[in-house]
């Protein structure tokens, strides 16, 4: 059996048991006393900012089309779409703001996302903080 366990030293250590037929009273001078031990330095995930800047999936308002609300998941992140007066179809001569809010997957963060960094096909205007995965798009008013 394996057993693995992390030491406040920051070193990882895996413990190796003998399973099998063995009888710990036969332990004497000529056998190992305590466990092997196999110490290397434990293993940090590396952890990257979202770098896919162009939101797929967030289509520009029509009159009378049905809103989306989820982008198109990427490999670093999934996420939502609230839009302006939560309409259940888009209303004509109305302008509407879409609000993105990007979660990223594993190996993700929005720690280290530049302002303004993300695209949306159609929006005039597309805004977002520093280290955040929310993103503001702004689009033309829809036909009359």
């Amino acid at each position: 059996a394996f057993e693995l366990s992390t030491s406040d030293n920051d070193e990882a250590t895996t413990t190796l048991n003998f399973v099998g037929h063995f009888d710990p009273a036969d332990l004497n001078e000529d056998n190992f006393k305590e466990p092997w031990e196999i110490r290397y330095p434990a293993i940090t995930p590396t952890v990257l900012p979202i770098s896919l800047t162009a939101i797929g999936g967030v289509t520009a308002p029509v009159k009378g089309a049905t809103p989306v609300t989820t982008v198109t998941a990427t490999a670093q992140y999934t996420g939502t779409v609230a839009w302006s007066g939560s309409p259940v179809n888009f209303a004509g001569s109305t302008a509407y703001i879409a609000t993105i809010t990007l979660t990223p997957k594993a190996g993700y963060k929005t720690a280290g996302i530049s302002a303004n960094q993300f695209s949306v096909a159609g929006a005039t205007v597309i805004t977002n903080d520093i280290n955040s995965g929310v993103i503001t798009a702004v689009f033309p008013a829809t036909a009359a």
